[in-house]
């Protein structure tokens, strides 16, 4: 009996042993950054200055500071300076304050140091003046906004490298009408945290929820949880036109568009094999759909296409759209 007991729970370990490994080695991008063309580091000189910045379509990163976590949180196989290598100018930025510390977080997941990242940020904007990066910190844990706009004051103000907005303009205008060549060389923050404090700070300009339920917001970014859970299909088919069908609204409704951000991802709703499985699967279909736009109206209403995993690939592709928009010089 002891024998017997022994054997099946050997048998046992042994299927979570090689349970473990599949997950691990499904679950984990081993892309790795070969470098860009010196292109994508200034890729927005191509187009002209009078462009207003709501009609340029831009390479987004879900998530972005997530390379080197575990499989579960992490969503991207670029560091943040290699995507800005890449072309990536839109930076979905998450942060926590643990133990006196910045990380990047995911769910709860905590991943590597923010001031790096910043750093980062701040190297290739001062060498790269004709590029406009967007910074949408969505969300915040651990009390970190504070510490968050502190150094963003640190980093960027000295140097004129942030987007104010010192108008009588509301935020959802002001970004409306902003050309590229009035934002050419700096950051425009986008901020999670719509508290009284932060909304007298004119660099910090606002962001909807993820129903984007709120009026007068710079930046909407819609995701409703069930349909990036669900099949590839399904978020292109159901969620991406109704997606559109919203802001197409809001635009009639409040009479400007802001910054629209078509979030592109699937979501690992059990938690087992990570967004790469997910991502892996997903890849094909987005990236024809994405192809198609070119076949559809719909195509003026997108500033921001946000990926998991994004690649040199993946931004030449986004970018490219901005030739067929008859944007570039």
């Amino acid at each position: 009996m002891l024998k017997f007991i022994k054997k099946t729970l050997g048998f046992i370990l042994t299927v979570v042993i090689l349970f473990a490994i599949i997950v691990a080695v499904s679950g984990k991008c081993f892309i790795k950054f070969k470098g860009a063309d010196e292109f994508y580091s200034r890729w927005m000189a191509d187009i002209d200055d009078e462009c207003l910045l709501q009609d340029i379509v831009i390479p987004g990163s879900h998530d972005a500071g997530t390379k080197g976590m575990v499989w579960l949180g992490e969503t991207q196989c670029y560091t943040v300076n290699e995507q800005l290598l890449s072309g990536v100018r839109y930076f979905d930025l998450r942060v926590n304050q643990k133990d006196g510390e910045l990380v990047i977080f995911h769910s709860i997941i905590n991943g590597t140091e923010f001031i790096p990242i910043l750093q980062d940020i701040y190297n290739f904007i001062i060498k790269n003046p004709s590029e406009v990066l967007f910074l949408d910190f969505q969300h915040f844990s651990g009390g970190s906004q504070h510490r968050v706009r502190e150094l963003i004051e640190e980093f960027f103000l000295d140097d004129n490298l942030l987007v104010f907005n010192d108008t009588d303009k509301t935020d959802l205008q002001f970004i409306s009408e902003l050309t590229l060549g009035e934002a050419r060389g700096k950051c425009i923050v986008f901020w999670g945290d719509r508290s009284a404090e932060f909304g007298e700070i004119n660099y910090l300009f606002t962001r909807n929820n993820d129903n984007c339920s709120h009026a007068d917001m710079s930046l909407n970014s819609y995701y409703f949880e069930e349909y990036h859970k669900g099949s590839s299909k399904n978020l292109i088919y159901n969620a991406f036109p109704t997606y559109f069908q919203r802001i197409e609204e809001k635009f009639r409704d409040e009479g400007y568009k802001g910054i629209f951000v078509l979030q592109a991802q699937l979501t690992d709703g059990n938690l087992i094999f990570g967004p790469w499985s997910r991502e892996r699967a997903h890849n094909k279909n987005v990236s024809e759909y994405i192809e198609n736009l070119k076949e559809f109206e719909q195509i003026n209403y997108i500033n921001v296409i946000m990926r998991d995993f994004i690649t040199t690939q993946k931004c030449e592709q986004i970018i490219s759209l901005n030739d067929f928009k008859g944007i570039t010089i």
